[in-house]
Formats: C-alpha cells, sequence, structure tokens
C-alpha cells in the first residue's frame, strides 16, 4: 500500500502570476485496484503564488517571498506541510479500517480536516462549474468553428441559468441532466434541446479525459434521444418565378425580394449571406469559407446565375453590394413577402417543436433557410449530389443532406408507370 503527494502550480493560458496550488495525492487503497489506473485526487488548497517565486522542485514557496495577499513563504508552506498530513491522515485511516477509499471519499474527508472548506473564494476556484467551462472553450476556441462556438456558449448559458454559475461540477448527476432536458423542453423544441445534451455530453467527456472529474460522468447511463427531422419544405420552381416576377409596390418588399432570390441562387446559410462583401465576389462567381466549416478552410465557390448578376448590378452604386438587414428582420419580412405572393401551398410535417404532425401553409413557415432548400431542390435533378455540396458546404459525406432532395408525386408517377 502507497501514498504520494506533489503539489504543483496550476498554470491557465500562459497567465504566470497569482496561479492556484494544487494538491495531487496517488493513493492505493481502493477496491478493485488491479488493472486499473492508480486513483488520483486534484485538491485546491487555497492558496496562490507567481510562477516566478515557486520552486518546483521542491514544491514550496521560494523563501522571503509573498503572495498576492501578502502572505509568507513561511506561511503558505507551512500550510502545504498541513495538507500533506491531512492526506496521510485519511489513508491511514482507511487502510487501517480496511474500508474502501475512492477520490470523492478522500475529498470529503480532506474537507472535513480543512478548516477552510466552507470558504467560498475556495469553493469557486476550486471546482465551479463556469471555472471549468471557461477552461473548456479555451481548450476549443481554436479547434471549431465560429458558429459551434456560439453554440456552445449558448448551451453553457443554458446550463447555467438553469444549475447556477458557483454549483460545484461533481455535484452534477444522472438527475441534474434529465431535470435539465425537462427544463429545456419548456422552451425549445425536441431536436434543440438534443442538441444542447450533446454538446454538454462532449464538455464532460473533456472533463473526464482532463481528470477534472471525481464523481461519475453524469452522462455515462443517460440516453439522448436521436433527432427527428422532417422533410425540408422548399419553393418550386413556379412558386421561385412567381416571387421572382411579382410587381411589388413596397420599397422593403423589393429589397427583400432581392436578398432572398439572390440567397436562393447561391444556397448559403443566412450567416454566411449577411457577412457577404464586395471581396467575396470574384467576375461571375462568389467565393467563400462557411462559418460552420471554417474548421475545414475549404473556399466554396459558386457561380452566379443571371438572377444573381442582375441583383448585384442594381446595387452596384449604393455603398452595399445587396440590401443587408438582420436576421431575425430577414425571417419575418420573408413570410410577408410570401404573403403578398400568395403562395399558400399546404403542407404535412413534423412541428420541430413537439415531434407531431401539422399542417401548415408555406407562407407561416418561409424563412432564410427556405431559400438554401430551395437552391438544393432546384439543382438536385440537374447536378450530382458532389456537385450541389461544393457549393451548399455541406461535408461530402453528410446524412442528413439527403433530407434536401424531396421525392415529389411527379417522381412517383413517373416511378410505377415502368410496372
Amino acid at each position: 500500500m502507497s501514498l504520494r503527494v506533489n503539489f504543483y502550480l496550476e498554470s491557465r493560458n500562459g497567465n504566470e502570476t497569482n496561479l492556484p496550488i494544487n494538491m495531487l495525492v496517488w493513493f492505493d487503497w481502493y477496491e478493485g485496484l488491479e488493472g486499473k489506473k492508480q486513483p488520483r485526487l486534484k485538491y485546491y488548497t487555497g492558496y496562490r503564488i507567481d510562477s516566478s517565486k515557486w520552486d518546483k522542485n521542491k514544491q514550496e514557496v521560494k523563501k522571503n517571498n509573498t503572495n498576492k495577499n501578502g502572505l509568507t513563504s513561511s506561511h503558505i508552506n507551512g500550510e502545504l506541510v498541513k495538507y500533506r498530513g491531512y492526506a496521510s491522515t485519511v489513508y491511514q485511516k482507511y487502510k487501517t479500517l480496511e474500508k474502501t477509499l475512492t477520490i470523492q471519499l478522500f475529498r470529503d474527508e480532506i474537507k472535513k480536516l480543512d478548516p477552510t472548506k466552507e470558504d467560498s473564494v475556495v469553493k469557486s476556484d476550486n471546482d465551479s462549474i463556469k471555472r471549468y467551462f471557461d477552461d473548456y472553450k479555451d481548450a476549443k476556441v481554436s479547434k471549431v468553428s465560429i458558429s459551434m462556438m456560439k453554440q456552445i456558449n449558448v448551451t453553457f448559458k443554458h446550463f447555467t441559468d438553469f444549475i447556477g454559475k458557483d454549483e460545484n461540477l461533481n455535484s452534477v448527476t444522472k438527475d441534474t441532466i434529465e431535470e435539465f432536458e425537462s427544463y429545456l423542453l419548456k422552451n425549445k423544441g425536441k431536436n434543440t434541446t438534443i442538441a444542447n445534451l450533446k454538446r454538454l455530453r462532449a464538455f464532460f467527456r473533456h472533463a473526464e479525459e482532463n481528470e477534472w472529474l471525481t464523481a461519475p460522468n453524469p452522462f455515462k447511463r443517460f440516453k439522448i434521444d436521436a433527432e427527428v427531422y422532417g422533410e425540408p419544405i422548399a419553393l418550386k420552381k413556379e412558386e421561385f418565378e412567381i416571387i421572382c416576377n411579382k410587381e411589388l409596390s413596397s420599397v422593403k418588399l423589393d429589397r427583400v425580394r432581392d436578398l432572398f432570390v439572390f440567397q436562393c441562387c447561391i444556397g448559403c446559410r443566412v450567416s454566411d449571406l449577411l457577412k457577404l462583401t464586395a471581396d467575396n465576389i470574384d467576375g461571375n462567381t462568389v467565393r467563400s469559407i462557411h462559418n460552420k466549416t471554417k474548421k475545414n478552410k475549404v473556399v466554396t465557390i459558386v457561380p452566379l446565375n443571371q438572377k444573381a448578376q442582375r441583383i448585384l448590378k442594381k446595387y452596384k452604386n449604393t455603398g452595399e453590394i445587396l440590401p443587408f438587414l438582420s436576421s431575425d428582420k430577414y425571417n419575418d419580412y420573408i413570410k410577408e413577402l410570401f404573403t403578398c405572393c400568395e403562395l399558400d401551398r399546404t403542407e404535412l410535417r413534423l412541428n420541430p417543436r413537439t415531434n407531431k404532425e401539422e399542417v401548415i401553409k408555406l407562407k407561416e413557415v418561409a424563412s432564410s433557410h427556405t431559400a438554401r432548400k430551395t437552391f438544393t431542390s432546384l439543382l438536385y435533378p440537374y447536378a450530382k449530389d458532389e456537385v450541389i455540396k461544393s457549393m451548399t458546404g455541406h461535408a461530402p459525406t453528410r446524412d442528413p443532406f439527403g433530407r434536401y432532395h424531396p421525392i415529389t408525386l411527379e417522381d412517383k408517377i413517373e416511378a410505377v408507370n415502368h410496372i
């Protein structure tokens, strides 16, 4: 049986000042240890020091130094000796009793001996959910796209709004996740809830891999349902032409029509549409790196057809390449445009919030994403999947891409006529 205790400074994003002094405890009085890693406890001592004042070899503060709070090296080093003693006391207790000692038990026993255990500063610096969220985001910011980073931030805000920023990371259980799921479903659709849970699960996997967790991963026995997607609703060719040719008395709707038709012609996401500049226009093509796929650094090139070229020419001398507006207003005005064009076709679809069937009118659900779906749908009979994906920014192997190819009644009639 053995016990090993080390002290080290926790470096954070290259910062070298006022770093937390952590205690690492390796121990082997652990049931079922054979064939497993030796348990390791990470414990924040409540003290901080600059890295220049820390002796890495001796694992103590260098003599004749003080920290930001004015505590001397002799005081801090004396407290570290106490923490080493706490670890030894707990270890010997469980060894003598021949009782199983887990990481969580070890932590709880040390806290009983630690007079600073009720210190709120220690609590927030030690295991607060916000601290680990921040560390996770720092690790991911250079590895994921801008849009994914925004989604991660949204998920973390939902979770901290639900549980509290200062909640201990290791207090999160399977029951907590189930309650969080119910919390989301009160105001979010089923698929949106699933997406948030998947992002949170990725965080806890990272926490487990980096040994931030001393309690079981709350997602270990929590099953996340699969997303259920209905068939995307796209414009038919004749409906698209109605919008293109409609006489509009409203200047606002005319500008919205131009923006919508241009998006239908290039098939991009609204976030990519609204950030286009003259630099993205290269002759009769538009070139961009889509926000959602920036981590792959693939330049998307889309030829501009005559409709798209006419729209760009219309705004050439106005100081803007397109009549941009906010995405929220854009979606609202698209519905007004569809109403003005009397696009009353009804469709049976799955409600994204309830996952139940419903009959809706096209003008009630039209949005910027309708333009992207229309681009793909209208191209499908004339172009290979790979060609379309190269323009939309979809991953070459992405399965949901098939949803953008609606099977029409005409397709079915043609098929059965072969019988």
